[in-house]
Order: structure tokens, then C-alpha cells, then sequence
């Protein structure tokens, strides 16, 4: 499965999501994530979609941030969701790592985001492609500025039907299936989900899926 192209046209769709909220938005694709990974893509697709609706729901001003990495190694452990974000002894790491600001939503922003990967196999010499096949991580990170979650909803995050307030607002929203769904799809893809969260600060959702590179 090309990563690069379901991930930039899930994106186009939900920017035009975020762009009717105002808010800003930045798609970010390290180049090192290998042009063609052996996954399940419906459920891919799915994890990325619930992230993002989850986010816009939640997000009623700043900035919303999808992240794409690939981590080398075997399997998914508690390593791979490092740095963590909002904790004081890390916060300050993550920040560094993710090079976060806040971009308009534009389209010039958004084609600078989509060239990333273009091109990638292409510096490659055909005789050593076969080399490459190897397994690895696929690390997605949702990150946005919206109303967060205190701690006692935090420990429901992944059930059912957890309700939560709108930043400033006392009305409940209901989070709905998004992350119970998004939890219980990457476990089929033997991969796990975390989530980090700050009250009127934002949410993190970080899915770490193990798969593995596949050159032609």
C-alpha cells in the first residue's frame, strides 16, 4: 500500500473540515517511511479518519497536527511512544522533535506538506530495493489545541460512549466510537494506541501499527 497517497487524500478531505472551523492544520510525512508498506488499509484508513473527526469535534480554536513516521524495529513496545507529550519530564522533548507552529490552512501549506514523499524510491538503485524489505512501526500522531479531558473522563477515553465539555462551553459532547473503535482496529493489526491529554490544553492520540516495507 502507497502510505504517502492515502494519507494525503484522507487529509484534503478533512482539511476542508478544519478550514470551516478556522482553525489551523499541518500534515507532516517523514521521509524516511518506505514508499510501500504491507498493511491493512481499510483499517488504516479508518484509524486516520476517527483521529481526525475526533479532533476537529473537539477543536474549537488553534490547530490540529497529523504526523506520519516510521520507527525501525520488530514490534510495537512502550518505546515507540516515546517522547511523551504533556508530561514535564518530556514535554519539552516532544516539542522539540514535532517542530510544531501554527500554519494557516492553505493550499500552499498544504502542497508544500504533500511533496514530501514524492519521488522516494527513485533514489534508490533497483539492485538494492530487495535489501530493503524489513519490519518496522508506523507511528500516526494526532495532536490538536482543543478542550482536553480531566482526569476521571480521561480513564474512560476508550469506552463506548465517554462525554466531555467543549473548552468554555458546559455543554457535553460525547467522544461517540471514535477512540474505542481506533483502539480496538489497531489490536487487530497487533499495534496499540495511546492517549495523552491536558485540559484546556489538548489531546495527543498516538497509534503505533507494526507492518513491514515492501520494494517492488
Amino acid at each position: 500500500m502507497p502510505v504517502y497517497d492515502v494519507v494525503t487524500k484522507i487529509w484534503s478531505i478533512s482539511s476542508e473540515l478544519i478550514k470551516k472551523k478556522d482553525l489551523a492544520g499541518l500534515l507532516k510525512i517523514h521521509k524516511d517511511i518506505p514508499a510501500t508498506l504491507l498493511i491493512d488499509q481499510p483499517r488504516l484508513k479508518q484509524i486516520l479518519f476517527n483521529l481526525l473527526n475526533n479532533a476537529i469535534k473537539f477543536t474549537n480554536r488553534g490547530a490540529i497536527y497529523l504526523t506520519i513516521k516510521w520507527l525501525e524495529c520488530n514490534e510495537v513496545s512502550e518505546k515507540c511512544f516515546e517522547p511523551k507529550p504533556y508530561e514535564s519530564s518530556e514535554e519539552g522533548l516532544f516539542e522539540k522533535e514535532e517542530s510544531f507552529s501554527l500554519l494557516e490552512t492553505s493550499e500552499r501549506h498544504y502542497n508544500e506538506t504533500y511533496l514530501i514523499l514524492s519521488h522516494i524510491q527513485s533514489s534508490f538503485p533497483a539492485s538494492k530495493l530487495e535489501q530493503m524489505n524489513k519490519k518496522g512501526v508506523l507511528k500516526i500522531m494526532l495532536r490538536d489545541s482543543g478542550c482536553g479531558m480531566n482526569p476521571d473522563i480521561f480513564e474512560k477515553a476508550f469506552s463506548k460512549f465517554p462525554q466531555v465539555y467543549a473548552y468554555g462551553s458546559k455543554k457535553e459532547i460525547g467522544t461517540g466510537l471514535g477512540l474505542f473503535v481506533t483502539k480496538q482496529l489497531a489490536n487487530k493489526m497487533n499495534g496499540d494506541v495511546k492517549v495523552y491529554t491536558k485540559e484546556n490544553v489538548g489531546t495527543t492520540v498516538i497509534v503505533c501499527i507494526p507492518c513491514e516495507s515492501v520494494f517492488p
